[in-house]
């Protein structure tokens, strides 16, 4: 079984687990070079080693008892064995076919893998996952790989760790899975830290982080429905954005979304890596056209789209030219840059909400919101309001005034995030919460406890009567 079968992933949640065509065997995906003395007289497997169905070469770490098991046929294409410093380990390199996948960038597919783990019972409950990490070098057609470490758990200890690797080459993705069973010294972390940063190398030729021409009708034709194929008007580059639109406003609306860009940032700061590739923006002429969209990118019904006003998911955010300044656009962009340049998607409903209701500027609403949470008691408990897996479908449905019950759910979210921001008690620690909260798992309420305890020094409990009380 492959690695990724092992783990559980799904694509699109389709009934049956489905994985595309599997890739060549490892005895066509690559070859051992022989160098610095190694592997050509039989001895020790060799160090240095090119694999040509990605086009990269890797330097493994320095292993002691190595050997190579190899791959299975399919999507693991090489693994190996050993100690390294006392720590035992494998290290599996998994290669899935871009045609199948549609991965366009590391961090998706490094996504994707925690998602999965996560949901994996075997796996998924013992691992301790920190912020995933983007590392700028030659590791593919993007020149930058995600990086992604968890330690794992033994009630509170830990007793091993996970490092996974992902990069983008021409026709493939890649990962590399070091599986750790043990403690690290200092020199097996050090060891496995120059694996990351030097052990690979892609010898190919980086894209274009602003779109081709090629790419960008490709995109359209895949992402539209048949009857707008030809309506593509015209395509706008900022410094952020590439805006796909057949409305003559696409201007306007990619200098509201620079503007949208510079507050997030101010907000939420996360570093730039070079040579990200823009975010694509769809900017429909007419409501009917951007429900189309949903319903062939995403099998959104004609009833729920029409609910939205606009919709981030992937790397994509959809709307229709109607007044670039509505605050829905500041909400939804916010969804995209967590997803695709904080690379914070965990935490859960409440959180990617809160921080998108934090966005849209109406404090006043939070305010009274937390008000009335502290003087009379009207909100939902944080320790259930934590483990909702969806603000829209778990609010209460029977209150009567205050507003819709979702209404209230997201205005609570983004009164904890306004909390913690303006808090003296909390501010200092603002993005470290941001941080910790967007890596762990969704509603995965202990987890979110012992992040809480680690910051703050109380538990949920403790962190809601702060939060009461800041609003009193």
């Amino acid at each position: 079984m492959s690695l990724l079968l092992a783990l559980g992933l799904l694509l699109a949640a389709p009934a049956d687990p489905v994985f595309g065509s599997p890739v060549p065997a490892p005895a066509a995906a690559g070859h051992v070079q022989d160098g610095d003395g190694e592997g050509g007289d039989g001895g020790e497997l060799a160090r240095k080693l090119t694999i040509d169905l990605l086009g990269i070469e890797v330097e493994l770490p320095p292993l002691e008892k190595m050997t190579r098991p190899g791959g299975d046929g399919g999507q693991v294409l090489d693994s190996w064995r050993g100690s390294l410093f006392g720590a035992p380990l494998r290290i599996s390199l998994i290669g899935l076919a871009r045609s199948e996948f549609n991965f366009d960038e590391p961090d998706q597919l490094a996504d994707l893998v925690l998602d999965n783990m996560a949901r994996d019972p075997r796996r998924g409950a013992n691992l301790r996952f920190g912020e995933m990490q983007l590392r700028a070098g030659p590791y593919g057609i993007a020149p930058y790989a995600a990086l992604l470490v968890a330690e794992r758990m033994e009630r509170t200890d830990v007793d091993g760790y996970l490092y996974v690797v992902a990069g983008v080459v021409e026709q493939y993705c890649y990962l590399f899975e070091v599986d750790v069973q043990s403690k690290l010294s200092d020199e097996a972390r050090a060891a496995l830290e120059a694996f990351v940063a030097k052990g690979i190398r892609f010898s190919g030729k980086p894209r274009d982080p602003k779109w081709t021409d090629e790419e960008v009708e490709a995109r359209w034709e895949r992402s539209v429905p048949d009857e707008l194929l030809k309506e593509l008007d015209r395509v706008t580059r900022t410094k952020n954005y590439i805006i796909f639109t057949n409305s003559a406003g696409g201007k306007a609306f990619a200098k509201a979304m620079e503007e949208n860009y510079a507050e997030i940032s101010k907000v939420y700061p996360f570093p730039e890596v070079e040579g990200r590739r823009l975010m694509p923006v769809f900017v429909f002429r007419t409501p009917e056209q951007y429900y189309a969209f949903l319903g062939k990118k995403i099998g959104m019904s004609l009833d729920q789209a029409s609910q939205t006003k606009g919709l981030a998911s992937e790397d994509w955010y959809a709307t229709w030219y109607e007044a670039p300044k509505d605050s829905v656009h500041i909400h939804e962009a916010t969804h995209q840059i967590f997803r695709n340049r904080l690379l914070l998607s965990g935490g859960g409903s409440w959180f990617q909400e809160g921080v998108a209701e934090y966005m849209e500027g109406n404090e006043n609403s939070l305010e009274n919101f937390g008000r009335g949470a502290s003087r009379r008691g009207t909100y939902t408990p944080l320790r259930q309001f934590f483990g909702m897996q969806s603000l829209l479908f778990s609010s209460e449905r029977d209150r009567t005034s205050g507003g819709s019950a979702a209404g209230d759910a997201y205005i609570q979210a983004g009164s904890i995030i306004h909390f913690v921001r303006a808090d003296k008690r909390t501010k200092g620690k603002f993005m470290d919460f941001v941080r910790a909260m967007g890596s762990v798992r969704r509603s995965d309420v202990p987890a979110i406890e012992r992040e809480i305890e680690r910051l703050f020094g109380v538990d949920i409990d403790g962190f809601e009567a702060m939060w009461k009380e800041f609003y009193k």
